[in-house]
């Protein structure tokens, strides 16, 4: 249905298309290909999406404007509203030889979420209080408790994150 209904869209040749909800129902391949079509379609014209989908918004647009009852939070590129609401504040690692409660009781540590891979190597997402960068305390903490880590990165800001940040202070200053 999605596709039957652009394909009737573009029959007009419009200058503007505005998509509610386009990747609804459609297959992980299917959504590839769409999105593709989407990159294209907004190269010859205007094309606005009105979708919860935010990782779809993350492939395809380069404007982003988001609403909540009404009013406008934010409007911009999508990486410069990631970079202005302080971007990522979990990092995302795999170590081993270690205890995960020994990283809960560092400075600015939020929470640790853990799950062991099959490998035996645990994988940690490490949440922060703050905008720090805590990827050296990590590592130097697991490396005086005598693990071993094989990655350790920040997570890459979303506008998943964003989103849930700016409606968590717009609820805060309700």
């Amino acid at each position: 249905k999605q596709r039957v209904g652009l394909a009737a869209a573009l029959l007009g040749e419009p200058e503007v298309l505005i998509l509610d909800e386009p990747s609804s129902g459609l297959d992980p391949g299917q959504n590839a290909a769409f999105l593709a079509l989407l990159r294209e379609l907004a190269e010859m014209r205007t094309v606005m999406l009105s979708t919860h989908v935010l990782r779809d918004v993350e492939a395809v647009c380069g404007r982003v404007v988001i609403i909540n009852r009404g009013r406008v939070l934010a409007d911009g590129e999508p990486d410069r509203l990631a970079q202005q609401a302080g971007g990522s504040r979990e990092v995302l690692l795999e170590c081993r030889g270690i205890e995960p409660l020994v990283l809960e009781t560092l400075s600015g540590v939020d929470r640790v979420t853990t799950e062991t891979l099959p490998d035996g190597w645990l994988s940690l997402r490490v949440a922060s209080r703050s905008s720090e960068d805590l990827r050296g305390t990590l590592m130097h903490a697991i490396t005086n408790a005598g693990g071993e880590v094989r990655s350790l990165h920040r997570d890459a800001a979303s506008l998943d994150g964003v989103f849930s940040q700016l409606l968590a202070s717009e609820d805060g200053a309700a």
